[in-house]
This record gives C-alpha cells, sequence and structure tokens, in this order.
C-alpha cells in the first residue's frame, strides 16, 4: 500500500466536488476523452505530446507521472492526503475504488477514484516537519515515500495525531527527491503558525490579533480574559472605530480545528443595539439572583455581543444613580462607555375607568 498527495486545485477550487462527491479527481482540462486505453507510461506520454506539442521533454515527464500514478498506480486501500486552501489543515482518505471515466461529467470531473474520507480537518500542526516537507511538494499528484510516511500516518490514524518529531525539515530536505519543487510559500507559513502557537497561548493570542488589526489602522476593544460569550475582538475603521467593515473576532489558539457551536456562537454576537430588561432593572426588584445581567460579567457579555459602535440601552422602572457610577468605575471591565442617561418619566394613568 501507499500514500498519495493530491492536490485540489492551486486555490483549493475542487475541494467542494472533492468533499462533497467523495472522489479524487484528475484536473486536466485539456484531458477530456475516456483514457482507459492508455495502459503504460509510453502511450500517456505520447497522448500528452499530442495535447501538448510545445510542452519540454521535462513538463512530458513530469506530467506523465502524474497522470501514471492516478490512472495506473493507485490502488484500493492506498492512504491519500489533500492540503487544504484557506486553512490550515489536511484531509485524509483512503482509495475506494478503481479508475473511473465519467464522459457525461462536466470537465474537469470526468476522471475520478471513489475515496472514503477519514478526516476533513487534520492541523499541519499534527505533523512532523519531515511530513509537512513532503506534502510540500507542488505537483498536483505525487507519491510520498520517504521517512515511512505511509506506515507513520496509519499509526496516527489509529492512535491519534500527535508529532513525534522523528525528523526535521533539514532532514528531510536533505533526503527528499521532489525536495526541488516545493511549495516554499505553504512550508514558510507552516513555520511562521509554528512559532505563533508556541509564544502566543490563551488571551494572549488576542493581544497579538489586536496589535495587527491596529496597526493596519483599526479601532479595536479586546474583551476582558474570561467568559467573553464568542467574541474576544470588536475592529472597525477610522478614529473612533465607525468605519466599515465592522468586525468580530474570537481567537482560537487550538490546534483542533473550530467546531459548529463556537461558530454559531459568533455569528450570533453583531447586533448594532441592544435592550437589556430583566426584573425592572438593575436594582432586581422581585428577586435578588436577577442581578446578574448587570454585573461585571453580564455587562461584558452584553458588550460582547454588540458592534464596536453598538449601543446598550439598558430598561429600569426608576432612576438608578449607583447604576450610573458602576458604569463609569467599571468601564475597563465592562467594555461600555457610559452616556449620559435618559431615564423615564411617568406620566400619570388618566384612562376613563
Amino acid at each position: 500500500m501507499a500514500l498519495w498527495m493530491v492536490r485540489a486545485g492551486r486555490h483549493g477550487e475542487h475541494e467542494p466536488r472533492f468533499f462533497g462527491d467523495n472522489k479524487v479527481y484528475l484536473t486536466w482540462k485539456e484531458l477530456g476523452e475516456d483514457l482507459h486505453d492508455l495502459n503504460d507510461r509510453a502511450a500517456i506520454r505520447k497522448r500528452l505530446a499530442e495535447h501538448f506539442p510545445a510542452a519540454t521533454p521535462a513538463k512530458l515527464s513530469n506530467n506523465t507521472g502524474q497522470i501514471a500514478a492516478f490512472l495506473l498506480e493507485m490502488k484500493p486501500d492506498d492512504l491519500v492526503v489533500i492540503p487544504r486552501k484557506g486553512k490550515s489543515a489536511m484531509a485524509i482518505g483512503k482509495i475506494a475504488g478503481p479508475y473511473v471515466y465519467g464522459g457525461t461529467a462536466e470537465i474537469p470531473y470526468r476522471h475520478s477514484r471513489d475515496v472514503q474520507w477519514l478526516n476533513l480537518d487534520v492541523p499541519r500542526s499534527a505533523f512532523d516537519k519531515d511530513l509537512l516537507f513532503s506534502f510540500g511538494a507542488i505537483m498536483t499528484i505525487c507519491a510520498i515515500r520517504r521517512h515511512d510516511a505511509e506506515k507513520r500516518l496509519r499509526a496516527m490514524l489509529a492512535g491519534g495525531f500527535k508529532p513525534s518529531n522523528t525528523a526535521t525539515a533539514s532532514q528531510a530536505a536533505a533526503e527528499d527527491e521532489a525536495a526541488q519543487t516545493l511549495d516554499l510559500e505553504r512550508l514558510s507559513k507552516d513555520q511562521i503558525a509554528t512559532l505563533i502557537g508556541r509564544k502566543f497561548r490563551g488571551h494572549e493570542m488576542a493581544r497579538l490579533v489586536d496589535a495587527v488589526l491596529k496597526a493596519q489602522g483599526y479601532t479595536t476593544f479586546v474583551s476582558p480574559p474570561g467568559p467573553d460569550k464568542g467574541v474576544d475582538i470588536l475592529a472597525a475603521p477610522g478614529p473612533l472605530g465607525f468605519g466599515k467593515p465592522r468586525i468580530c473576532i474570537q481567537v482560537k489558539s487550538q490546534d483542533s480545528p473550530v467546531d459548529s457551536p463556537t461558530l454559531n456562537q459568533l455569528i450570533g454576537s453583531m447586533f448594532d443595539a441592544m435592550l437589556l430588561d430583566v426584573d425592572n432593572g438593575p436594582a432586581a426588584f422581585t428577586a435578588s439572583d436577577d442581578d446578574g445581567p448587570y454585573d461585571d460579567r453580564g455587562l461584558a457579555a452584553a458588550r460582547a455581543a454588540l458592534t464596536i459602535a453598538g449601543v446598550l440601552a439598558v430598561g429600569s422602572a426608576r432612576v438608578d444613580r449607583r447604576f450610573e457610577q458602576h458604569l463609569r468605575l467599571r468601564r475597563s471591565r465592562t467594555g461600555l462607555a457610559e452616556r449620559r442617561p435618559c431615564w423615564p418619566v411617568l406620566k400619570p394613568d388618566t384612562t376613563d375607568e
């Protein structure tokens, strides 16, 4: 059995089809015909020469090897890795069938192999540096043979994704035959991500993101450490933060992918205005345990649910000067800038009975 690396487009544009169809595709747009008659590399090279008469011998050899891998060399139960675009993760699957030609499918989705996807979001940080280096080959399809890669990946699937640090990137560079054609941008990003992950954990990551946003001209508010109900940073352009776009950011320093509940919590935290009215106001007339929404934690949670220029209105049955003072004194904890209050003027009921 073998381990294959297949790319789902230069920008990941084929990922929805790969994962939605449970397949990997040979996405050469120029090869729309059935390729079952190509039984060896010589036949593949001849066909490519017909399609690409201006191609250099080196280019023909490179493409011949990739197409031969897809048509002739992949076997059921071989592992396949897809470097994800748009996220720092890998998708891992298992080849589940032979080469199939779908003549009625749109180009470039006519050449495929069925795949059983095992994990679509394995963090790149879970792989040793030598494996990441091998996955950095810029070819669309290639076999990953060095450093017992296939055996190690199966062990990772069985026992969890924890790097073993068995080899360094420099060792891989010296030994890997594909080292001359690497995605250097991706490898550089991996090294930067590793350094940031080591230096900035927890709330320190939020401080780093905040500094980057400020350097780009944003006005920001960073939630205090602790429960923030889904938002760590609110940001908007301009000296007062009234510009657009207005951004809500939840910063995560974990290695695992962000789950759906976390995303749903963030999506729901983007209100321009909110009315807080529990038990007739901050004094909590009917039950003492109703004052939670008005303490530091409750107000910080309300602030986190607002856009950077959002307004929190507090309903109250009477004027509450203690609460006004509380807002002024605890601004650093709640993140709320107290404005001139507008207390209600109660008009006597003059309705005829």
